[in-house]
């Protein structure tokens, strides 16, 4: 019979000094750095206020960060995942929030505007879904 159990290495830790040994009760904040330049991972990192402030501003540029979003398959739901972490945001980051949030809808009614089938258009669904992920999950 052959064993194909690998033997663990024991790592020993050096007791840590007075020194740089940190204040009980207190730990160190956890930044999560976003994975890439995207916006909609920034979206999901510590960088979000940044990027919804970039979303919020982008009516004035014709959209660009919405366009930028949309097509890393992004939605509505990414703008508002800074409400789905355990940290409770505060509330200069819900109006980001919310005024990202006004950005997008009115990017996507101006879509929706000049589309001729609006049933089945897919600015309609992504107007939908935002608008039900606010009412029920973060209004209701």
């Amino acid at each position: 019979m052959i064993n194909f159990q690998m033997k663990r290495k024991h790592n020993k830790v050096a007791p840590a000094s007075a020194a740089n040994e940190e204040p009980l009760g207190k730990r160190p904040k956890k930044v999560v750095k976003a994975a890439s330049d995207l916006l909609i991972d920034k979206l999901h990192s510590d960088e979000a206020p940044e990027a919804l402030k970039e979303i919020a501003d982008s009516v004035t540029n014709d959209y660009d960060k919405i366009l930028e979003l949309l097509s890393q398959g992004g939605g509505g739901k990414d703008i508002l995942a800074l409400f789905d972490r355990d940290e409770k945001p505060k509330s200069p980051e819900i109006s980001l929030v919310f005024n990202a949030c006004e950005t997008f809808l009115l990017y996507l009614a101006n879509q929706i505007k000049d589309e001729k089938n609006v049933k089945d258009s897919r600015h309609t669904k992504l107007a939908l879904e935002v608008t039900r992920e606010i009412l029920e999950q973060h209004l209701g």
